[in-house]
């Protein structure tokens, strides 16, 4: 299937085809070629992303896939039962990594941004999405969750899952709360200033250590697909990055830590954060995504071993709330703006 449609729509043969999480990676006549599944939201969502892609790539990022529109008037092809989107990864030229091998994630996260500060959204729905405040987001995101909280609790049939979610849903409304109060302050301080940060870039989704892949195990990863785009302030990369070191349990609090400094040290050496930055950097931590989107995800799946999956991850987030406290006062040490930002007293 995999090969038929990659030899119809796009003449490519593949020599070989690996794996890369849930990527395809395919080797044809000497160039590389990513296969992505992909869902209606994000396709609607394929012409301002690529828009993304070729910005960067005017501002000589040379490590941006590029997309390959089928020849079927589609952004898609279907293959293994999912709509894809299909790139093509450059190869670098001899040695041209060689003296980034030092470089560290944050320090290459800046250059990154750096490429897209003068990116403008091209189409109108980019620009509503953008309008929205994060604080305007996060409050809608809270009545979803307070409502099926509600529903929940009135159902007479009632799982063990629930009453962990009934259990530890007020002490997440409590810190989604405390967010969306700090967010509003700087909100509020900003229009009262008549100023605004003005550092929306090009940023990712989610990002992470396994944002940017590699093909080659001696260069650091480097890849950036574009369906990982997205417009919004700078310091949304930075804050998932710091949330998804923390949560990794493949690695221990203290290294955890260690990586974060190092991470947060790298950044800055090549942009650092204005005060009302640190605090947007705080909230958006503060604000628990990462509870939000695997109670969502558990209740929105009839697949019984994703629900399986998310039951074990909520469960580990509800087991280990305490600890995720200590990223938050592990900030407050750092920036010192942070201290005088009336923070609640169970992170001080």
């Amino acid at each position: 299937m995999l090969e038929r449609e990659l030899y119809e729509k796009y003449r490519i043969y593949p020599d070989a085809i690996f794996h890369i999480g849930s990527d395809q990676i395919v080797v044809a006549e000497g160039e590389s070629y990513l296969i992505r599944p992909t869902d209606e939201r994000m396709i609607k969502k394929v012409p301002e992303k690529n828009a993304m892609a070729q910005w960067l790539i005017s501002q000589g990022d040379t490590d941006v896939a590029i997309f390959l529109p089928p020849d079927n008037r589609r952004y898609t092809v279907y293959i293994d039962g999912a709509d894809s989107l299909i790139y093509q990864v450059q190869k670098p030229a001899d040695g041209q990594y060689r003296y980034r091998r030092s470089e560290g994630a944050g320090r290459r996260l800046a250059e990154f941004h750096n490429k897209g500060f003068g990116y403008t959204p091209n189409r109108k729905s980019s620009v509503r999405e953008t309008s929205l405040t994060w604080k305007q987001r996060w409050e809608r995101r809270l009545d979803q969750l307070e409502e099926w909280y509600m529903a929940k609790v009135q159902d007479p049939e009632k799982t063990l899952f629930d009453e962990d979610f009934f259990l530890t849903f007020p002490y997440y409304l409590g810190m989604s709360e405390n967010a969306i109060q700090m967010m509003g302050e700087i909100e509020a301080a900003e229009r009262t200033s008549y100023q605004t940060s003005g550092y929306n870039t090009i940023c990712h989704e989610q990002f992470s250590e396994n944002s940017w892949l590699t093909l080659d195990e001696n260069n650091e990863s480097r890849i950036k697909v574009p369906s990982d785009f997205t417009y919004d302030h700078y310091t949304r990369d930075i804050a998932e990055y710091l949330r998804s070191t923390w949560l990794d349990n493949e690695i221990s609090r203290e290294n955890a830590g260690k990586k974060i400094n190092t991470f947060l040290n790298e950044y800055e050496s090549v942009r650092n954060l204005s005060g009302t930055d640190q605090k947007r950097l705080f909230a958006r931590l503060m604000f628990p995504i990462h509870y939000f989107k695997v109670i969502e995800r558990y209740y929105q799946t009839l697949n019984d071993k994703e629900k399986i999956i998310m039951e074990q991850k909520a469960l580990h987030i509800f087991d280990t709330s305490k600890e995720y406290e200590l990223l938050l006062a592990q900030l407050v040490r750092r920036y010192r703006s942070l201290r005088r930002s009336g923070l609640p007293e169970w992170i001080v």
